[in-house]
């Protein structure tokens, strides 16, 4: 279920990477991850992602990706850590997906979690979750005004 908040869309029923803006959802014992719709706009329009290969591992707080836009090149920091075991080529082939649909289509990659107990405590969800992303969504909706 989502909702509109400051104009972005919040989804409920993930976890938030606050310092990234980066979601994950847990399904079938692996976790799906993304960009939240306020990254996807705070990184403008995608060009380029360049995945880290299947197979390797990635570190909560690590890139596990790197979009490419006009004005800036970054890594997308993975919400989890983990092995990931599938990248969104649907995304790679047309990236400008993040931005469109970031927790639907335009999801990332696919991590089977080493410790999703411990990464979790560095997540937000729920009611936090929501405090967090309206409170950020403000202060982006400030930073364009000004």
């Amino acid at each position: 279920m989502s909702e509109t908040v400051e104009g972005f869309l919040f989804m409920n029923g993930v976890h938030y990477w606050r310092h990234g803006h980066t979601w994950a959802k847990v399904e079938d014992g692996k976790a799906r991850v993304g960009l939240s719709s306020l990254g996807a706009e705070m990184a403008g329009d995608i060009i380029l992602l360049r995945f880290k290969p299947v197979g390797s591992f990635v570190e909560q707080g690590k890139a596990v990706c790197t979009i490419e836009t006009a004005k800036w090149v970054g890594g997308v920091e993975s919400p989890v850590s983990g092995e990931i075991v599938e990248v969104n080529e649907q995304a790679r082939r047309s990236p400008r997906i993040v931005r469109k649909d970031p927790y639907g289509q335009g999801w990332l990659a696919l991590i089977k979690p080493a410790n999703m107990e411990a990464d979790a405590e560095n997540l937000v969800a729920g009611a936090g979750a929501l405090d967090w992303f309206r409170e950020e969504a403000r202060k982006w909706i400030e930073r364009k005004k000004g």
